[in-house]
């Protein structure tokens, strides 16, 4: 057990988990091209380190042929849509409740100052008939954001 004046570490295991957030119930729905936060985490890193920032979705729409933009965003707090934008993709929207589209992305971030770092997963609707869309998850197929080391810079 650490004591008062211990220097304590974190992981340096490549692939060691540093944050996760789980998302076990489906998101306000979207219907326009706004872009929205949909998910946070926030991990404290250390400067010289690589870190991959992980994000497995799945996306639904009672439309057809919504398309959605997925980023992943270095963020100052849970609600920053101006940060830098670690990996964007365009989903295709799945219609049928129950059975959404997946999204699995992961970027990496080179930490250059210690401290906590937030990384948000924003979303907006690019095309289609404007209906709802919205991040899908439960108990049984969660969505997770997540951060783990990779190694020294």
């Amino acid at each position: 057990m650490p004591t008062a004046g211990d220097k304590i570490t974190v992981p340096t295991t490549p692939g060691a988990r540093i944050a996760t957030s789980i998302e076990t119930s489906d998101s306000d729905n979207f219907t326009n091209a706004a872009e929205v936060v949909i998910m946070a985490v926030t991990a404290n890193l250390i400067a010289g380190r690589i870190y991959r920032v992980v994000a497995d979705t799945g996306w639904s729409s009672d439309t057809s042929g919504d398309r959605i933009r997925c980023r992943i965003r270095v963020a100052d707090d849970d609600e920053d849509l101006t940060g830098a934008v670690l990996r964007e993709h365009n989903v295709l929207a799945s219609v049928a409740s129950g059975t959404p589209w997946p999204w699995h992305a992961a970027a990496l971030f080179e930490c250059t100052q210690s401290g906590d770092q937030t990384f948000v997963v924003t979303v907006e609707r690019l095309t289609g008939a404007g209906g709802n869309c919205w991040l899908e998850a439960s108990s049984t197929s969660p969505s997770y954001l997540y951060v783990e080391y990779v190694e020294d810079a």
